[in-house]
């Protein structure tokens, strides 16, 4: 049987982790999207940046996979079935892990088994029948080793657990099964750096955007363009960029515009209408923008636990 988590996915996602989203909006096809656009009237923010995803679904998932490629994401298809099936409601999962199962087994992880070293996993039998579940195959792990069991032969709707702790940085895979029932999940390594917001100012030189107009270049109006680059490992902010400490004489404007993630316009324009006055201007650009930083699983995940975070 094929099983797409997406089609058990309750859309509203907004309390999820930053990272969840991603893998979420990244893995969406056109008619999700389109399902993810009315539950949020029409607007989709993107993570860590928490903007509107404005546009077609092309130019979301361009956004998305920016961030994907700053952070180092790349899950691979198992890695992301199983953060998807994290992201569902109880009943999402029951269904999901039900399809993927054919059978009565059903396993659910931590909450913060994305980010945490160590990770509980919870089986529950559900067979329609009522009959008795006998484990059939210990717990298989790759990327971690088992350091606490409860396991044991369970009765109808019975449950049961047992514990990892994972070897770091590395990604975790694990298949249990009773009754010839086998459930298994795939997680990522956990992720190496976050997304951080600053502000910035440019030209980073303290320099200023300048414009002319007057003998030296032609009365009249005049127009200059400049292009700001992202730094390294940093994107802008769309909607965010904004002309400061401007000056001037005469008609004059400075203008800024995020292009894209990784870049600016910038528009210098003057206008010296007679040949008694030019005209002048000078300015500089604020913008914010996202840098990759490190990042504290063992703080973060410990957020989680306490329910202080579900952002980061």
């Amino acid at each position: 049987m094929q099983c797409n988590p997406r089609d058990f996915m309750n859309f509203n996602f907004s309390s999820r982790t930053n990272l969840e989203r991603l893998v979420l909006l990244s893995e969406l096809d056109q008619r999700h999207f389109e399902d993810v656009k009315r539950a949020h009237d029409g607007e989709i923010l993107i993570p860590y940046i928490n903007v509107p995803a404005k546009g077609s679904f092309e130019e979301l998932k361009s956004k998305t996979d920016q961030l994907r490629t700053l952070l180092g994401v790349n899950y691979s298809r198992d890695e992301s079935t199983t953060v998807l099936s994290n992201i569902m409601t109880s009943h999402g999962v029951t269904g999901y892990l039900g399809c993927i199962s054919e059978g009565g087994l059903e396993a659910t992880l931590t909450d913060n088994a994305l980010y945490a070293q160590d990770v509980t996993v919870e089986l529950k039998w559900r067979s329609n029948r009522g009959e008795h579940a006998v484990m059939t195959q210990k717990p298989v792990i790759t990327g971690g080793q088992l350091t606490n069991t409860g396991l044991e032969d369970l009765e109808h709707n019975g449950e049961t657990f047992f514990s990892i702790k994972r070897e770091p940085k590395k990604p975790l895979h694990f298949s249990v099964s009773y009754n010839q029932d086998v459930v298994h999940a795939y997680l990522p390594p956990p992720p190496q750096y976050d997304l951080a917001m600053e502000p910035k100012v440019f030209p980073e030189d303290g320099s200023f955007y300048t414009e002319h107009s007057d003998s030296g270049n032609g009365w009249g109006e005049h127009t200059k363009t400049y292009d700001i680059i992202a730094p390294p490992e940093t994107l802008f902010v769309a909607g965010t960029a904004s002309a400061i400490n401007v000056e001037g004489f005469n008609v004059y404007s400075l203008a800024a515009e995020v292009i894209n993630p990784t870049q600016i316009r910038v528009t210098a324009y003057c206008n010296a209408p007679t040949t008694r006055h030019g005209a002048f201007v000078k300015g500089q650009v604020a913008v914010q923008l996202v840098k990759k930083v490190p990042f504290d699983g063992a703080l973060f995940a410990a957020a989680l636990r306490s329910g202080e975070s579900r952002v980061a």
